[in-house]
């Protein structure tokens, strides 16, 4: 047995401070958990999913070399990108609320990611924070 109890991340918000989400545990709640905004989500259970999200989308936005136009220029790469993000916007947009219920934030405070700059940088800063199960509110859970 390992050092740390697998969780069950349906757990109120009194629940082990040690949890560590695997990959494939982390992809089954974000696909499980589509439309959860309450409940929490930990650190490792966000990362694993936003870290290869975000480097898929860094990947897709880089210009090609030397030609100055990007992948999504064309649109056969355009419109199934478009289709797969639109798939995948409640999903992330769940995991960023339960996130937030973790670090002992509410949800809403997501919205300021819509700020560019500033706003992206300090929800950013919020999913990184530790988890703070003295200020999870019980309706989150």
């Amino acid at each position: 047995m390992s050092e740390f109890p697998r969780a069950n991340v349906y757990e109120t918000p009194i629940r082990s401070a040690h949890r560590r989400a695997t990959f494939g545990l982390a992809w089954r709640n974000f696909f499980r958990r589509y439309f959860e905004f309450k409940g929490f989500a930990s650190r490792s259970e966000f990362w694993w999913v936003q870290g290869p999200l975000a480097g898929l989308s860094l990947l897709l936005n880089l210009p090609e070399e030397g030609a100055g136009a990007g992948l999504l220029d064309s649109p056969f790469v355009a419109i199934p990108v478009l289709l797969v993000s639109l798939f995948l916007l409640i999903p992330t947009l769940s995991l960023h609320w339960r996130r937030l219920h973790d670090a002992g934030l509410a949800g809403p405070w997501w919205f300021l990611s819509l700020i560019p700059g500033p706003g992206t940088i300090a929800v950013l800063i919020m999913t990184l924070l530790p988890p703070r199960p003295e200020r999870q509110k019980r309706e989150w859970a």
